[in-house]
């Protein structure tokens, strides 16, 4: 018999003004994993009586601990159905890291949908969700448009739970600019983080768990992907899989995969209080605001350069040559993006352009590293390496 990791479903408790939503993971021959949400009181009577939010949380760690999944308390039967395919799916993805599992439950049900017709969605001030956001707001999703009733900032995911001030910064910054669509903004903390997963992998499943917390009065999730169907790879929050935690009465949409991030910023920066309320770092020292300089402010400022657009006042520098030439590009996902980047710079006569040249050349040495062989990782992490590294750049001299 496979091992089983169980997740014992807590009774709601008040704490400071929250609801305190909590479920205690005990993985097969580890120390228990208390997991709590904390969500202001006036947002009670939108919180779902159900344990989806914990099934939706629970699935990566048990299939990386190779353990049948056994949620003590009551789940949407269809949900329960789904997520036999998205395990499937991380199986055939990475079977040497997440194995195939069963998923049950207690108790199981199907129940009736909220009442309105409103979505909540996920919202970090970042391009994605600010695209998201204007996208529905304007009805330009067709058919697909959803009324938001409510967006969703989590402190203890990109922010730690330990830094109040940052979390009230960025809090303050996004409700003001969802302010001007008559969006309120919930925070909702929680400890999810913690348990040590990897992040890239594990994001995507967090924020649908945290969406699935108010499906007693939204009947739809959106929550804004960063890839693009034209360049797949298996991140967290992927488009085609995130429809795989959905209940029959609570879709999960994920939105925009259809545009790049240079296209979605193409919108957004004729649109000041969204564009002037970007937030995208998560690097920074200041976490309410952009530094300026990690690899994702750099890819945005470029983003909007690709476009025509001048560097938006949410950041405070431009992006130097120099900088642009040391650009950390870790996985094929961000590759993918600086090549969207140098598409959209060609399409609108930037080809000849300085920084055009020195990314275009970054982005080249990048795709021989990736392509690299293992050994030739290994060796990276060596000692030998950085000496090689440093004879290297002594022979070359500073970058200017």
């Amino acid at each position: 018999m496979k091992r089983r990791y169980v997740v014992d479903i807590e009774a709601p408790k008040r704490t400071e003004g929250t609801i305190e939503l909590a479920a205690v993971h005990q993985p097969p021959g580890g120390a228990p994993w208390r997991v709590w949400y904390r969500i202001p009181e006036a947002w009670e009577s939108a919180l779902t009586v159900l344990a989806d939010p914990f099934a939706v949380g629970s699935v990566l760690p048990a299939m990386l601990h190779g353990s049948d999944l056994e949620i003590r308390g009551t789940v949407s039967r269809s949900l329960l159905a789904n997520l036999e395919d998205y395990v499937e799916v991380w199986h055939c993805w990475d079977e040497a890291r997440y194995a195939r599992i069963d998923v049950r439950a207690t108790r199981e049900t199907d129940p009736e949908a909220a009442a309105g017709a409103e979505a909540v969605c996920s919202f970090s001030g970042g391009v994605d969700a600010s695209f998201t956001v204007l996208r529905h707001v304007r009805g330009l999703a067709g058919r697909r448009s959803q009324k938001i009733g409510a967006a969703v900032l989590v402190h203890g995911f990109d922010i730690p739970v330990g830094d109040t001030a940052g979390f009230d910064g960025a809090f303050t910054r996004a409700a003001e600019t969802l302010r001007h669509y008559g969006i309120p903004l919930i925070p909702v903390v929680t400890n999810y983080r913690e348990n040590g997963l990897d992040w890239f992998y594990a994001f995507g499943s967090a924020t649908i768990a945290c969406l699935h917390l108010f499906q007693r009065r939204f009947r739809s999730g959106l929550i804004a992907g960063a890839e693009n169907y034209a360049y797949p790879s298996p991140t967290g929050a992927h488009p085609l899989i995130d429809h795989m935690l959905s209940s029959s009465s609570f879709e999960i949409i994920h939105d925009g995969a259809g545009f790049t991030r240079s296209q979605k910023i193409a919108l957004l920066a004729e649109e000041p209080p969204l564009a002037r309320g970007l937030r995208v770092c998560w690097e920074g020292g200041h976490r309410d605001r952009n530094c300026g300089v990690c690899e994702k402010c750099i890819r945005t400022i470029l983003n909007f350069r690709a476009m025509g657009y001048p560097r938006p006042e949410a950041f405070a520098h431009e992006v130097t040559l120099a900088q642009i030439r040391r650009i950390p590009i870790r996985n094929a996902a961000v590759l993918n993006e600086y090549r969207t980047i140098l598409a959209e710079a060609g399409r609108h006569g930037l080809a000849n352009e300085p920084w055009v040249a020195a990314l275009q050349k970054r982005f080249r040495a990048a795709q021989r590293q990736l392509a690299a062989p293992p050994w030739l990782h290994a060796l990276k992490q060596t000692a030998v390496w950085n000496l090689l590294r440093r004879f290297r750049d002594r022979v070359r001299g500073p970058a200017v």
